[in-house]
């Protein structure tokens, strides 16, 4: 089946190939088609194009996000996310990126477990002190918000000694849970019913 949407974006990148926002436009399409390797070129070009500040934020997020579907290289991960954070150090998504990093590759790279879930409180925290600067994204979508940045300060505080605040945390989230601003996906609630039940703290949730 022809993909007449990559076509034209392709046409529009043939006629003028510096143009940042063409060139995110089509790493979205290759994106969307799980052509991750291309994706990822045309993402890193944006980035290093874009005079938009915000366009060029979300490309870093994006080329993370990118290489995250393909695996394998985390070191890369965590440097698209840092810089990132470098770029735009008040905004919230490139903490949540962090936490969720840690989350997947962290035991692999990080020396201890104490200073990866260290790490992961503090880069929770440091996107909760900064939640009110987040903006619209084009595309990027794996930023999951305020009470994602709580579920990671409670996991990670539960591993660091802040077992009394963690429990607070999770019960809190718990109770919350059907609240129409939460938009946790199931993985998290799946994982906070499991944390409650397993500390007796509050009866299970209800995914969607």
């Amino acid at each position: 089946m022809r993909n007449y949407k990559l076509e034209r974006n392709l046409e529009k990148y043939i006629n003028n190939p510096r143009d940042s926002t063409i060139n995110f436009n089509l790493a979205c399409d290759y994106f969307e088609i799980k052509q991750y390797a291309s994706s990822l070129s045309y993402y890193l070009r944006c980035a290093e194009l874009a005079v938009d500040q915000d366009l060029l934020y979300e490309s870093l997020l994006c080329s993370w996000n990118c290489m995250a579907q393909v695996g394998g290289r985390p070191v890369f991960e965590r440097g698209q996310i840092l810089q990132a954070v470098s770029h735009s150090p008040h905004r919230p998504e490139a903490y949540n990126a962090l936490c969720v990093w840690l989350e997947f590759c962290g035991d692999a790279r990080i020396p201890s477990k104490e200073e990866k879930y260290l790490m992961m409180y503090s880069y929770a925290c440091i996107g909760i002190s900064n939640i009110l600067s987040d903006k619209k994204l084009k595309y990027y979508n794996r930023y999951d918000g305020y009470f994602a940045f709580l579920y990671y300060k409670a996991l990670a505080g539960w591993y660091i000694g802040k077992k009394e605040e963690s429990e607070d945390l999770f019960v809190e989230l718990a109770k919350r849970s059907d609240d129409k601003d939460i938009l946790l996906d199931d993985r998290y609630k799946i994982s906070i019913n499991d944390t409650i039940t397993n500390l007796g703290l509050q009866p299970r949730i209800e995914e969607k």
